[in-house]
């Protein structure tokens, strides 16, 4: 629907996209009308493929908004998923030109509106699986939009108690959300899962932002498949939301990582990079921190199980010391996690081990993405 008056000049109308096989997100001015899209050099935008035709569709501007005409492309035009000859868009529309998705921006909407409404990053066109319905693609596109805007995000802080200092701040999703993605099949062409655990990461960058305190954010990986070789391109989409006081680091259940060795490789391309790294539910023994030499953690939460009750317990106590030393030789910071009683605490800070996790209620202050938790 057209806008009730003239778009405002200073609107700076312009087209938001991810190229094929990039992650970085480009800008398009539109600057002039018509302004034609296509494959020829002759458009105002070009885009070298050949699903585009030559001169695929074109934007124009009315004395009521603007509007977008497919010119008798080959492959069609489509508008939020909708095929059209011509139709009004609007700020944050989404306009498919064959296989090429752009948002469109003509508004000073806030960093956390345009996310929702800007197409994931594409690294080749969208893979349909045999049999798939136009419905039933159609669903999983709504499905997708739906989660984006209310996936639950859980908040905790690694603090240091003797000096009060918050070390880092984590941000996880929460069930049923999780649920699903740990018994999702990441086999999938589509990926759904992997996915999600990206909108995820976006919805926690912005929200952390947003409250503009210093350090770094800690993003927990629900879903293993998110740590593969793409991780690093992901977290550098994702740290342009960040302000320049603020990092990011990366967590990973610890049995992920002793299990699957080419995981050490990514981990230690992401510590080269300056990404902090965090093991979490250590249930092992002083050869398992030594094993971890080639990417060690920064910070090593320890299970429940290995904690609770151990200060009554002097034989869990000594494995402990020997865990907590073989990390100090490697320069990991042990961390105790939620849920540990304050006489537990006291006997593991006795032998040095001082950094604990607590829950936070900061999802309070973002009640978008807490929206299934309650």
């Amino acid at each position: 629907m057209f806008s009730s008056s003239p778009p405002a000049e200073d609107a700076r109308p312009r087209f938001e996209y991810y190229p094929l096989d990039s992650t970085k997100l480009q800008t398009v001015d539109i600057d002039q009308f018509p302004f034609v899209i296509g494959r020829s050099a002759s458009a105002s935008f070009q885009i070298n493929s050949t699903s585009v035709s030559r001169e695929h569709a074109e934007i124009v501007r009315a004395p009521t908004g603007y509007c977008v005409r497919d010119l008798g492309s080959t492959n069609g035009t489509a508008l939020n998923g909708r095929s059209v000859r011509e139709s009004p868009i609007v700020d944050g529309d989404t306009l498919s030109i064959a296989d090429v998705e752009l948002t469109f921006v003509c508004t000073s909407l806030g960093r956390l509106q345009r996310t929702l409404t800007k197409p994931l990053p594409r690294k080749k066109p969208s893979i349909v699986l045999p049999g798939t319905t136009p419905e039933l693609a159609a669903v999983r596109s709504m499905n997708e939009a739906l989660l984006l805007q209310a996936i639950p995000i859980g908040w905790s802080y690694f603090t240091d108690p003797s000096s009060g200092a918050a070390l880092m701040t984590a941000a996880r999703i929460l069930p049923p959300v999780d649920e699903s993605m740990v018994q999702g099949d990441a086999k999938l062409p589509t990926r759904v899962a992997s996915r999600l655990e990206l909108m995820g990461w976006h919805l926690a960058a912005e929200h952390f932002a947003s409250l503009g305190q210093p350090g770094n954010l800690l993003l927990n990986i629900t879903h293993r498949e998110s740590l593969n070789p793409h991780t690093a391109d992901a977290l550098d989409e994702v740290a342009v939301s960040l302000k320049p006081s603020q990092g990011l680091g990366i967590g990973m259940s610890w049995d992920w990582v002793s299990s699957a060795p080419d995981s050490h490789r990514i981990l230690h391309s992401l510590r080269e990079l300056g990404h902090t790294i965090v093991f979490h539910d250590f249930a092992g023994g002083g050869g398992c921190i030594e094993s971890m030499d080639t990417a060690p953690p920064d910070y090593l939460v320890l299970a429940s199980q290995v904690v609770r009750d151990i200060a009554d317990q002097s034989r869990r106590l000594q494995r402990l010391e020997i865990v907590n030393a073989a990390c100090v030789a490697q320069g990991i910071r042990v961390v105790l996690p939620l849920g540990i009683s304050e006489k537990d605490q006291i006997a593991c800070r006795d032998l040095g081990i001082s950094v604990v996790q607590s829950e936070s209620a900061s999802s309070a202050h973002a009640p978008m993405l807490a929206a299934l938790s309650s």
